[in-house]
């Protein structure tokens, strides 16, 4: 499974602890999961796009319509939480 997560989750982490902080620590945890990082919005789309990535997780809502765009799965921290990393920990 491959996961992008977006500079603004990490943020969140750092400010608000509890769902983006469990979520990127479950990411960095785990060996089978890449965890690229950048700034721009477009370059994250082109990593997923590239890295052929199962899920990216962002807050940022700009990424809404971006799921017409991709194969991979746009979701936000508390429904990648939900949907994976509570029911893989």
């Amino acid at each position: 499974m491959k996961i992008l997560i977006d500079t603004n989750v990490l943020v969140s982490a750092v400010l608000r602890d509890r769902d983006p902080e469990a979520v990127i620590m479950f990411v960095a945890n785990s060996d089978d999961f890449e965890f690229p990082r950048d700034r721009k919005d477009a370059k994250f789309l082109s990593c997923a796009v590239a890295a052929g990535a199962d899920y990216f997780v962002t807050g940022d809502s700009d990424f809404n319509e971006a799921h017409q765009l991709l194969s991979t799965t746009i979701l936000s921290v508390s429904q990648f939480k939900k949907l994976v990393s509570d029911r893989l920990a």
